[in-house]
């Protein structure tokens, strides 16, 4: 019922393959999508109600557990090709895992995910992360939601 996805350049979109981080030990198969498509995947779950896994970077000097918030620094928009450099470089790693649960907007209007942190009730928003959109489109390795959001091609 449950599908994990992720958008990298180095292997074809709309097909499976071994996520290359540390922590897929299993050698679990991922279906890889373009990011605008993942994107909409994560956007139509939890516009349906569904909470989402989340796993991706947070060791980023936007990432900031204690106020609750996690912001893309730079750059202000983010690309396919940001996010595939920055994974080649590896200054985007498969750091933490949360529960990502809703979303939120500030009082501009810009949209946050909001994510439930595993590690308690500490920091201004009692372990609530308001994870921005540019955060997520650069900083996430894959998400896991059901299937039936993810648009599955057969090639």
């Amino acid at each position: 019922e449950y599908i994990e996805i992720t958008s990298f350049t180095h292997h074809p979109f709309h097909e499976w393959f071994i996520l290359e981080v540390p922590d897929n030990w299993e050698h679990a198969p991922f279906y890889n999508l373009p990011l605008e498509e993942l994107v909409q995947s994560l956007k139509n779950a939890l516009s349906e109600g569904y909470t989402v896994a989340w796993d991706g970077d947070i060791s980023e000097a936007g990432f900031d557990s204690r106020n609750g918030i996690a912001v893309c620094l730079t750059p202000p928009s983010i690309t396919q090709t940001y996010r595939q450099q920055e994974f080649e470089k590896f200054k985007t790693t498969d750091d933490h895992m949360m529960h990502l649960i809703g979303t939120a907007h500030d009082n501009e209007g810009h949209l946050f995910y909001v994510l439930k942190n595993s590690w308690g009730k500490h920091g201004t928003h009692q372990g609530y992360i308001y994870m921005s959109e540019n955060y997520f489109r650069a900083k996430t390795i894959s998400i896991t939601l059901p299937k039936k959001f993810v648009d599955i091609r057969i090639k």
